[in-house]
């Protein structure tokens, strides 16, 4: 019971970091620059990857089955760091929480 937990561990730190990754990767939209901030020691990279994992175990906890939480998570985050990235490409600054009150605003300056 002990190497499934242990496994179970493993395998959402490894789907958190690959997501944490893509998220990263996405937002920034270069892959060297994603390396090097997980190659840096004093960015957040790392602490990311850890609270990514207590979420999807938090969620896997709610949901009552392993890797639901990622389920819900993953196209969640990802969209929004496709939409963070696309409006820094736009507009010049990243998405902030206010922006998603002025949704209609935003797209029609898109456009």
């Amino acid at each position: 019971m002990a190497m499934a937990g242990a496994r179970y561990g493993v395998c959402t730190l490894l789907a958190s970091a690959i997501l944490v990754f893509a998220i990263e990767w996405i937002f920034r939209g270069d892959l060297s620059g994603t390396i090097a901030f997980f190659a840096q020691p004093f960015k957040p990279g790392w602490t990311t990857i850890i609270l990514f994992a207590l979420i999807l175990i938090g969620l896997d906890a709610l949901l009552g089955r392993i890797y639901q939480g990622l389920l819900v998570v993953a196209p969640l985050t990802l969209t929004l760091a496709f939409v963070g990235h696309q409006k820094s490409l736009y507009l010049g600054d990243p998405l902030y929480p206010t922006d998603f009150l002025y949704a209609r605003h935003w797209c029609a300056n898109v456009r």
